[in-house]
């Protein structure tokens, strides 16, 4: 697995566990274990639990903002109320997750 690939994994990996479990509740063995690897290459990628904390927050909110931008893109000749729903929609799931 690349790189990028790998980080991407533990990245999502962090967030599943992070959502079914807690952050306080979740630990490197979890994340490690959960992508399938040995505890020790989690530090090749993250030096702590706090540094793919930030990676995960950081995941949520480009993902949050593109989908801002799709549904900015997705608004000419659309009425307010679909707007305001689709809105509304993108707003509960970021903040659900």
């Amino acid at each position: 697995m690349e790189h990028d690939d790998r980080r991407t994994a533990f990245v999502t990996a962090a967030f599943e566990l992070f959502e079914e479990r807690g952050i306080s509740q979740t630990s490197i063995v979890d994340i490690a274990n959960r992508v399938g690897v040995a505890r020790s290459l989690f530090y090749h990628y993250f030096p702590n639990k706090n540094a793919i904390t930030g990676a995960v927050i950081n995941y949520r909110v480009d993902t949050f903002l593109e989908q801002i931008r799709e549904w900015t893109r997705m608004q000419r000749g659309q009425d307010t109320y679909s707007s305001i729903v689709g809105a509304g929609s993108i707003i509960r799931s970021f903040l659900q997750g």
